[in-house]
């Protein structure tokens, strides 16, 4: 039995498909003429890709720093840029000190309970009752770590520090003991940090960006 040549065999099954769809009042579609395919263009190097804008090399976001407001909690510790601000609440007999650069490029706050400075009692003769000793040593302890968690983030901070103390230790009547408990820790402060207080509230937010402590 003889085969068809595939030519032929082409045209006849084309045949019978236009015959197909003739006998159901339709037409076989047009085969699109074969179009040669031009080659790409090459790629265009975009522009950010060749220059350097600003100074800035590409890559790096030259967009605005957002601004974070970071929260610490309590006996919390947190680092912030020069952008960010640094902000604790529920401070009672506790404070917050902040180890900072003195060029704003950031700031470490460090919500401290003032009990694990304690160094006893004494007698206050004022109100005649005992009143809380603090010592400066666990305030040094502080300060070194602080200025440590700084340094990690900005290696040539100018440090500096600045503290509030909690809302327990406003107002204080001088004829109790409280007010003699706050007179220790204060002078303890005083000789770890060589700065006291600035301010006593129950929540307080340090902007890294212009060294500014505030009650908020």
């Amino acid at each position: 039995m003889q085969t068809a040549p595939a030519e032929k065999q082409t045209r006849n099954s084309n045949s019978i498909a236009t015959e197909s769809l003739g006998r159901k009042g339709l037409t076989m579609p047009a085969v699109p003429a074969f179009q040669k395919q031009v080659a790409a263009p090459p790629p265009v190097q975009r522009k950010e890709d060749v220059e350097v804008i600003k100074g800035v090399p590409t890559g790096i976001n030259t967009l605005p720093v957002q601004r974070q407001a970071i929260d610490v909690a309590i006996e919390g510790t947190e680092y912030g840029a020069n952008a960010d601000t640094l902000k604790t609440t529920g401070l009672g007999n506790c404070v917050a000190i902040i180890a900072y650069d003195a060029a704003n490029q950031g700031a470490v706050m460090i919500h401290y309970n003032t009990m694990y400075a304690m160094d006893g009692e004494e007698y206050d003769p004022v109100s005649r009752k005992r009143a809380f000793k603090y010592k400066a040593s666990e305030f040094d302890a502080v300060k070194a770590t602080l200025a440590e968690k700084l340094t990690e983030k900005v290696p040539q901070a100018n440090v500096r520090y600045t503290i509030a103390m909690g809302l327990e230790w406003s107002n204080v009547d001088q004829q109790t003991h409280t007010w003699k408990a706050r007179h220790n820790l204060i002078i303890a402060m005083q000789t770890a940090f060589g700065v006291s207080p600035k301010l006593a509230a129950k929540t307080v937010t340090f902007t890294v960006a212009n060294s500014s402590l505030v009650a908020s």
